[in-house]
């Protein structure tokens, strides 16, 4: 099949803000050239204003075969097939139509592109229009970059919608970092002033879990001409685009760039309609303007979920995840966003949101697009982790454990229980400060909290002479030693202390563990026989705690440190670090 070129036509938006002064364009991030690639948009009308394909929409039919169709489909059941239409580099297409029309459910489209690697396979298009515009609309379908496309509709003519339109957010010259950008022309406006984000105490939390900023993908696209509007934060809905999912990691900014000008240009939206994306390699990045500043217990309003965008946010994936199973780096992107901006409001995500479903049934605080619209969004692979995802997020999460964190897991599990709420911070954010030592006091309230906080009166006498009825954790010292699990230690004068500001000795933490598993989980440790040769160099037989150290080996609570030639060590005397107790507490309570 013959390839053709497309006209470059300009939509009346685009005219409109070319007139009016404003900015198509959208830069780079900060590392790349200053002036960036522009937006030049490219549209080709498949039917006209009755509905009628046009002779772009029907070129296709005269050297199509069933070899060069989307799979299972024939010519004789298509209403349009395009010829292999020649463009400059995009990664972002879309269809729109008439706004009072709609895509007809018998109707269904199939795009496929011409990337660096040949044509990608068909894949059909999210054609239910999620948000009142200026025009209806498909999910934006992004890609490598591509320098053709294909589109091929198929049901009845007679369904087709009014002014159905192949929109391309073509680049000006170049993709994303390969050339320098050409001269401007009549069809592409000069950049402007670049947005400003991550300036308020919540946009720099954001930053700092590694979201990118607006700035890093938009430098200066046209003025918002919507009034911004912010809500109060109940819930977060979870999408894909669509597309080929072949893109590199230098396109994304581009492509965010690109589903700016279609849901704020051509549809009208005025700004992207996502509050944040998620690209592939696990790279997190602000959409809407405004969403990593807004304040901790609300949210911009965004375009992403038609009569659901009050009161939630938006979190796309570039992609299409309906076969494709997400890469971890995906969901841990998801997760990272929506605790950021939950702990900031303080909801719990497994709580239910105020939302409904398409059958009435109440929804969870993290739903997927599908729930209240119907649509394949945000597709079955991801769709089918959501109720994972909320297990993982929880509570509101700590500001200072990402799913980088090599026990998040284990710390997410001990906030989701309850057992540890670390320290609020001035902006309501929450701070677990993995690293730090555990303090022995903390202990006592992370054990009792443990054994989910029983019925328990403290003794109206101290038991420890440096622990006062008036100490903030008097009641689960005291409870921790009425359980023989601390002893403290004996004085001269037969009062004990429990020195409760003390960090706990890795040691020490083996035998509260061993003391806490026989007193309270009722484990038959009397019959652990402790080996004769240790597991550990660094502390042997006849040592003090040996046998409790060398049981949280058996039982696999602690591995220690391998140092070599199947050697390991415990370093019994150093201090227990919050995230290593998270890792003991999490291990002693699942271990099977």
């Amino acid at each position: 099949m013959r390839e053709r070129q497309i006209p470059r036509l300009l939509s009346l938006a685009a005219i409109g803000a070319l007139l009016a002064g404003s900015t198509l364009f959208a830069g780079p991030p900060a590392a790349a050239d200053e002036s960036g690639p522009k937006i030049e948009p490219v549209e080709v009308t498949l039917t006209d204003s009755s509905g009628e394909p046009t002779a772009d929409a029907l070129n296709g039919f005269a050297s199509a075969d069933a070899a060069e169709l989307a799979d299972g489909t024939t010519i004789e059941e298509s209403a349009i097939i395009t010829d292999q239409l020649s463009t400059g580099e995009f990664t972002v297409s879309a269809l729109t139509w008439a706004a009072e029309d709609d895509f007809a459910d018998q109707n269904t489209a199939y795009v496929r592109v011409l990337e660096s690697s040949g044509w990608s396979e068909w894949a059909s298009i999210d054609t239910d229009s999620a948000e009142a515009a200026e025009s209806g609309g498909s999910a934006p379908f992004i890609s490598a970059v591509a320098t053709a496309i294909q589109i091929q509709v198929i049901g009845a003519t007679e369904t087709l919608p009014a002014d159905l339109t192949l929109v391309i957010a073509e680049f000006a010259g170049a993709s994303w970092g390969r050339i320098a950008p050409q001269p401007t022309d009549q069809a592409t406006v000069e950049a402007g002033p670049m947005t400003r984000s991550g300036d308020s105490t919540e946009g720099q939390e954001g930053i700092a879990r590694g979201i990118h900023p607006r700035s890093d993908w938009d430098g200066g696209s046209p003025a918002t001409d919507w009034d911004q509007e912010t809500a109060e934060l109940k819930a977060a809905v979870v999408h894909h685009t669509a597309g080929t999912n072949n893109y590199a990691e230098r396109d994304v900014p581009g492509i965010i760039a690109g589903i700016y000008y279609y849901h704020a240009v051509t549809l009208g939206w005025g700004d992207i309609g996502y509050n944040f994306l998620v690209d592939k390699f696990g790279g997190m990045w602000e959409g809407r303007e405004g969403s990593l500043d807004v304040k901790a217990d609300s949210m911009i309003v965004g375009g992403h979920a038609y009569g659901n965008n009050v009161g939630t946010m938006g979190v796309s994936v570039l992609g299409t995840f309906t076969d494709v199973k997400p890469s971890q780096a995906i969901m841990d992107g998801f997760q990272t966003i929506i605790q950021y901006r939950f702990s900031l409001a303080g909801l719990d995500a497994r709580d239910k949101s105020g939302f409904r479903d398409l059958n009435g049934s109440a929804l969870p605080r993290v739903f997927g697009h599908r729930d209240v619209y119907a649509t394949e969004c945000p597709g079955m692979q991801i769709y089918s982790q959501l109720s994972s995802l909320i297990q993982r997020i929880g509570a509101p999460g700590f500001a200072d454990v990402g799913p980088s964190n090599q026990f998040i897991d284990e710390i997410t599990w001990l906030a989701n229980r309850g057992v540890t709420t670390g320290w609020t911070m001035a902006n309501g954010s929450r701070e677990f400060r993995p690293l730090e030592p555990v303090a022995r006091d903390a202990m006592a309230a992370f054990m009792y909290r443990l054994a989910g906080s029983p019925q328990y009166t403290a003794p109206k006498t101290p038991l420890f002479t440096d622990v006062p009825t008036t100490s903030k954790f008097y009641k689960e010292i005291s409870w921790l030693a009425e359980e023989g699990i601390s002893t403290g230690w004996e004085l001269d004068d037969g009062q004990k202390e429990f020195r409760p500001l003390e960090p706990v000795a890795r040691d020490a933490m083996a035998a509260f563990l061993y003391r806490y598993a026989d007193e309270v989980m009722g484990k038959n440790v009397a019959g652990f026989a402790p080996p004769t040769i240790s597991p550990f160099t660094d502390i042997q037989p006849g040592d003090k705690f040996y046998r409790e150290v060398s049981w949280l080996a058996e039982e696999g609570i602690s591995t220690g440190w391998q140092i070599g030639g199947g050697l390991a060590e415990f370093r019994p005397l150093n201090s227990v670090a919050r995230d290593a107790m998270a890792a003991f507490m999490y291990r002693l309570v699942n271990k099977r």
